[in-house]
């Protein structure tokens, strides 16, 4: 079975096991609603009529379903941005139905019937949906059909990506190598996967005997080479993919109005700008620092003990960083840091094996416990969960004067972790990258967005010194 029937057979999988989960779902949920605690008012609805619904509501989701990608069977090897469009496609579904319902007047269909279909229905395709790729992945190693993927470029962003699809087995893939612009590189190895060739003889990969797929790093190629890498990956049925630089991001970001006929770019609004988003998010981050709070509360008698029986100085440290539109507010962390540690050095950065670490503090810093006081940030409205990190106005100053596109991280609120803080960036790294994963996160921003970002936190501990 070749490759686009075996896609077939999963998309066709997907799309039975969606129909027939939402109405195995509509019909279990009415059973809930009337069968179980619920108050019953007006007596227990014929449950034909509702039967006769199934079919419609099922088609309504299924479209929604379809304009979202959820039956590409390309969107499924991201299984968190699966998740989040099924979340997005299957509460448009329940709105629609809800207006329906309301527009209907031969029936009236209980809201409550909807709404819970609607919170069940996001569990359980996502449950299936994460059957269905596991499955995939088991499927093609078995069958010995990873994709071969071939990385041009050997920068950081290159091994990254390599290491990315070896340690994610959704991807199903296999890095054959590094094509490099440095010939002395030719041969000897990056984090695992070897330097095959030059950028020169990239001409004899471009063959679906070789590769499958490949990605291009190299954001300093011309416009000529880049799109004769295009036309030649087009003409033998290669897949090609490339990583954008910086100035490509911010072109992604603008914008195109129109003033009496005169085209004009402007910067793009961010999913933020938006007032429902805005406040989506701010939900998101009082519920969840009211529970960072309780657990600040809880532990500071204990820890406030070992701070100061440890070391001398004061409980909580207070610094002043640069937040949304390059405000300046009050941080507040435990102190892991000995009193005075930069009195004589003025601004640094905390390093790897810092000796200005307290005993308690390598271990607080190492897991991120010297950050539960800004939940009290975040619910000031200082801060929010996620976001940039906010840096100290010495740094500031410093940084929005060499590296392009700096201060656009402070066009929102930022946050106790990170999308460039789950991804290593942090402490003593690179801030340009920790610029381009910031204003990706700022420009791909969503609910489940956070909540992945939150999750990984609890695992992340790159560079956390």
């Amino acid at each position: 079975m070749d490759s686009k029937k075996k896609d077939f057979m999963i998309m066709l999988f997907l799309l039975c096991g969606d129909a027939l989960l939402i109405s195995i779902n509509f019909v279990c949920v009415y059973l809930f609603r009337f069968y179980t605690v619920f108050p019953i008012y007006k007596g227990i609805p014929e449950f034909g009529a509702y039967l006769k619904a199934i079919p419609a509501a099922t088609f309504v989701w299924m479209l929604i379903f379809a304009h979202y990608g959820l039956y590409n069977i390309s969107n499924i090897e991201s299984r968190w941005n699966q998740a989040g469009n099924v979340t997005r496609a299957v509460l448009w579904g329940a709105v629609a139905l809800l207006a329906a319902s309301t527009l209907y007047r031969a029936f009236q269909y209980s809201t409550l019937v909807i709404v819970i279909s609607g919170v069940s229905s996001i569990i359980i395709i996502n449950l299936y949906r994460f059957l269905i790729s596991h499955i995939r992945i088991r499927m093609l190693e078995k069958l010995h059909e990873k994709k071969r993927i071939l990385i041009i470029g050997t920068g950081d962003t290159a091994s990254r990506l390599a290491v990315t699809f070896r340690d994610s087995p959704q991807y199903v893939s296999n890095v054959i190598g590094f094509l490099t612009t440095h010939p002395e590189m030719v041969g000897s190895e990056i984090m695992g996967f070897k330097v095959i060739d030059t950028l020169e003889n990239m001409d004899k990969y471009f063959s679906r005997k070789i590769v499958d797929e490949m990605i291009l790093t190299l954001s300093t190629l011309s416009h000529e080479k880049i799109v004769d890498f295009i036309v030649k990956c087009s003409k033998e049925l290669v897949s090609w993919k490339m990583i954008p630089d910086i100035m490509q991001m911010t072109v992604a970001r603008l914008g195109l109005e129109e003033i009496n006929g005169i085209p004009i770019m402007r910067q793009k609004e961010l999913p933020l700008d938006y007032v429902g988003n805005r406040i989506l998010k701010r939900v998101f981050d009082i519920a969840g620092s009211l529970i960072g709070v309780m657990v600040f509360l809880l532990v500071t008698p204990v820890l406030g003990i070992i701070i100061k029986t440890t070391s001398k100085g004061p409980l909580l440290y207070k610094q002043q960083r640069v937040g949304e539109d390059g405000k300046v507010f009050t941080l507040f962390k435990f102190r892991s840091m000995r009193s005075g540690a930069e009195d004589e050095t003025g601004p640094v950065w905390a390093k790897k094996n810092d000796e200005r670490r307290t005993p308690i503090g390598c271990f607080m810093r190492r897991y991120n416990i010297d950050e539960l006081p800004q939940f009290w940030n975040v619910l000031k409205g200082n801060m929010s969960l996620v976001g940039p990190r906010p840096e100290r106005p010495h740094f500031v100053y410093k940084f929005k004067e060499q590296i392009p596109y700096y201060m656009a991280r402070h066009r929102v609120k930022s946050g106790i972790t990170g999308w460039a803080q789950i991804s290593g960036y942090r402490g003593d790294t690179s801030i340009t990258g920790r610029t381009k994963y910031d204003i990706y996160y700022m420009e791909n921003w969503s609910l489940m967005f956070d909540l992945r970002i939150v999750i990984m936190t609890f695992a992340s501990f790159k560079n956390a010194y």
